[in-house]
């Protein structure tokens, strides 16, 4: 429970660093290159109002002017985006375009000098975007992630999944759209998000301690089983089995593959051949299992499954990779 609270914009760099800070006092806040709250004078490519954030019956919508190159908003949910025909999808300095067909879904894949560069049938499988993936889009572009997202059909409907691209993964706004505390989404070259800010009350702060992070005091061994690079690797109390893998100079890919290291990319999917007691916490969260799900396909066995980059150990395991 928080006890006070203020709303505030974070400015938010390219690599993740926070600057500026804006105090939103009013139900309307104008971003812009002239006049408004947020003032972005040296911002050539804005708008003089290139965009609104409004609060209503205690939301906050982010709105699009019209006047400038568009709102992005940052795909940050485990349930990924739906996206409707034309829609836009920024990564990286590549640009995606869904496009609806009378029986399937493609993208259009546009490259950092505005030019099409490819199009892409979407399957039942769907595809993996990425420098590192079956479609690398761009191999040069530095700001792409080697897993950087997922493009899927399900029910019908094309989404949009980030696997925790460092620079993240963007869909161009249309109209308001509502966001919550913690969204991110760029205007031109400024990224902002949007966050709560208040006090938490000192019954919360003494109950924020959870069962799984005190029973984790004594670490653990896994034997990762591979048939080219077997490995035996201690993990330390309270770290992830993945840590505990870097940890003891584990090589990428041989045998367990990573990247966003949050739980999202699902790289580092492991089977539990033996010691699932000893694996903390016990059952895979309802997050963890969607990201499981989807990046290994509705047809894959997913029971047994963790993403590595989660789980702790306190005890022996036996693990396979499944990446």
């Amino acid at each position: 429970p928080i006890d006070r609270e203020t709303w505030q914009l974070i400015r938010v760099g390219s690599d993740g660093s926070l600057g500026a800070r804006y105090e939103i006092a009013g139900d309307m806040t104008e971003i812009g290159r002239a006049g408004g709250q947020v003032v972005e004078p040296d911002d050539e490519h804005m708008a003089d109002h290139h965009a609104s954030l409004v609060r209503e019956s205690g939301e906050f919508f982010i709105v699009d002017s019209g006047h400038g190159s568009g709102v992005w908003l940052r795909v940050d949910s485990p349930d990924g985006v739906e996206l409707e025909n034309e829609d836009q999808v920024w990564l990286g300095a590549q640009i995606l375009v869904a496009a609806k067909l009378e029986t399937s879904w493609t993208v259009v894949h546009y490259g950092s000098d505005g030019l099409v560069r490819e199009t892409y049938v979407i399957g039942e499988a769907g595809i993996f975007v990425g420098r590192g993936s079956e479609y690398a889009l761009d191999p040069s572009d530095d700001l792409l992630s080697r897993r950087h997202a997922q493009l899927c059909v399900e029910n019908g409907k094309l989404k949009i999944y980030d696997r925790g691209a460092r620079n993240g993964t963007y869909v161009k706004v249309s109209g308001a759209v509502a966001i919550e505390s913690g969204a991110e989404f760029r205007i031109s070259t400024k990224g902002y998000r949007l966050e709560r800010v208040g006090e938490l009350s000192p019954s919360a702060v003494a109950g924020s301690e959870s069962q799984d992070d005190a029973a984790l005091q004594r670490g653990g061994e896994v034997e990762l089983q591979d048939a080219n690079h077997p490995r035996n690797f201690p993990v330390a109390a309270g770290h992830t089995i993945l840590q505990g893998f870097i940890e003891d100079r584990g090589s990428e890919g041989e045998p367990l593959a990573w990247e966003c290291q949050t739980g999202t990319c699902g790289l580092c999917a492991v089977e539990v051949l033996s010691g699932s007691d000893n694996v903390v916490p016990r059952a895979a969260t309802p997050e963890e299992k969607r990201v499981i799900e989807t990046t290994l396909g509705t047809g894959s066995e997913t029971s047994g499954l963790r993403l590595a980059c989660l789980a702790r150990v306190q005890g022996r395991i036996v693990l396979r990779a499944r990446s």
